[in-house]
């Protein structure tokens, strides 16, 4: 998310730093998250520190969901009404429901339809949006993540860890950590990696190591910053090799938001080319996009990216949307042979509330809003990131990790949101999505082969893509998401 100046006086008004998940400079300049969650984190999160299995309602939910054709399955599944909804804590449920969610488990008991293989870009386009837009059909989720020491683990960038389990970097406050898990619900938190960083992402490399990007705090204003660790014990105890720090080229106040799209060593980073998606602050008033090279480890060229600027600005019109806001973030995967990235926009400058996501087509040029449902119904959501994974059960599958402000959470959802869907069977493409992903799984040793039914993802779509929804329509006309909660 963007950086604002007139955001610094809430901090002395609420001096609540351990709350706050975005970075706060030395200087006193906080960024989004730490000024909207300051403010507000106190209401949405009763017990400030409290450990991961005091999550909540909707927090602990890694768990996977019961097939409605296994003949094992709970009857419970068969007794739900299919819409998947859900709403406020004061709505009525059943008792079988409330149950089941007071042990821990997810309310995902519905899995919504995959198409089968797409037969052009327009079907890979849908298929990729259906499998980010419904969280409440997700394999596994966590609202408000947390790692073990109790902090809040904002903007996470999830990958597999060579020999299983999964590794994540975020930032809590103005720190940018590490953290492993062995199920996506327990993370074990590792090591800071940077005590003046926040925005971090990772990709495992070819020379056996790590590279991690993070917005770097210098001053009053944000900068990219490269690290490289020699192998994953280094990376564990936050012992980086190599650094860079590149030079502010498109705006005087800020550049950030990395994204690490390829990483391509000949043998190595003296040998190397480094290509990142990254945000200017352009004429220091709101956030663009841009991307840039980093060749050999020294030479940084950074390109403003009108483009997809100009794409996301379209997608917001088709729904009558008028962008004033950032567009700050973004993380790219492949996905039916094409590339898309997952992009944030803030519809409206200063709105924490306006923050939406959106899926772009790097291939056509064309974006789309996404209308992403959670189980109360939140309508925000920032910091997008998207990996391939291996899932804790070993089959492939896609984690979404999603930053949802307070100003448009619902209840017991603000904070960092981390979910992953099981790819369906017959899928648009079995390619890595990036060339960390080749070298990941072979480190790893790729993911057993699926011995899950996916009898519910064999629909296809008819026709291309249904027309996009509006993500600010307020379904409360159609059906009462507390009633099946």
């Amino acid at each position: 998310m963007a950086k604002e100046s007139s955001k610094t006086v809430l901090r002395a008004r609420i001096p609540v730093a351990v709350l706050a998940v975005a970075a706060l400079t030395a200087t006193g300049q906080p960024s989004d998250h730490a000024v909207e969650t300051v403010a507000h984190r106190a209401a949405a999160d009763p017990v400030p520190g409290r450990g991961l299995s005091d999550a909540g309602d909707v927090a602990g939910a890694f768990t996977p969901i019961l097939d409605p054709e296994d003949p094992e399955a709970s009857d419970e599944s068969q007794e739900r009404d299919g819409s998947g909804r859900s709403g406020s804590a004061d709505s009525q449920e059943p008792d079988e429901v409330a149950s089941r969610r007071d042990r821990g488990w997810g309310s995902a008991e519905r899995r919504a339809p995959v198409a089968a293989r797409p037969r052009s870009g327009q079907l890979a386009d849908a298929q990729l949006a259906r499998l980010i837009e419904d969280v409440t059909a997700a394999d596994g989720y966590r609202y408000g993540a947390r790692d073990s020491a109790g902090s809040t683990m904002d903007t996470a960038k999830v990958i597999d860890k060579p020999g299983g389990g999964y590794l994540a970097v975020y930032h809590t406050g103005n720190v940018a950590k590490l953290a492993t898990s062995t199920d996506l619900k327990t993370w074990r938190f590792r090591a800071n990696l940077d005590p003046r960083a926040s925005q971090p992402t990772i990709m495992a490399t070819s020379d056996g190591g790590y590279l991690v990007a993070l917005e770097t705090e210098t001053g009053n204003n944000g900068q990219i910053k490269l690290l490289h660790y020699r192998d994953l014990a280094a990376l564990q105890t936050g012992r980086a090799t190599r650094s860079f720090t590149a030079p502010r080229t498109l705006s005087s106040c800020n550049e950030g938001t990395p994204s690490i799209t390829s990483a391509k060593l000949s043998p190595d980073l003296d040998h190397s080319v480094i290509e990142l998606g990254m945000h200017y602050h352009r004429d220091c008033d709101t956030d663009r996009e841009a991307t840039a090279r980093l060749t050999n480890f020294r030479q940084w060229k950074a390109t403003p990216a009108p483009g997809t600027d100009s794409a996301l600005t379209k997608a917001a019109a088709t729904l009558g949307k008028k962008i004033t806001g950032n567009i700050g973030d973004r993380d790219t995967l492949s996905y039916g042979g094409t590339r898309y990235s997952l992009n944030e926009v803030q519809l409206v400058k200063g709105q924490f509330g306006t923050w939406r996501t959106y899926l772009y087509d790097t291939t056509t040029g064309r974006a789309r809003p996404l209308n992403i449902t959670t189980h109360r119904g939140s309508r925000a959501f920032a910091n997008p990131t998207i990996s391939r994974i291996t899932a804790p059960d070993g089959q492939p599958a896609i984690l979404v990790a999603l930053y949802l402000p307070v100003q448009g959470a619902a209840p017991g959802e603000a904070g960092e949101l981390i979910y992953y869907r099981v790819l369906p069977r017959t899928q648009p493409s079995t390619q890595p999505s990036t060339e960390r992903d080749a070298q990941r799984s072979q480190r790893a040793g790729g993911g057993r082969p699926i011995s899950r039914r996916v009898d519910s993802e064999s629909e296809s779509v008819p026709g291309g893509p249904a027309p996009a929804a509006d993500p600010d329509q307020d379904a409360g006309d159609e059906a009462d998401p507390g009633e099946d909660w």
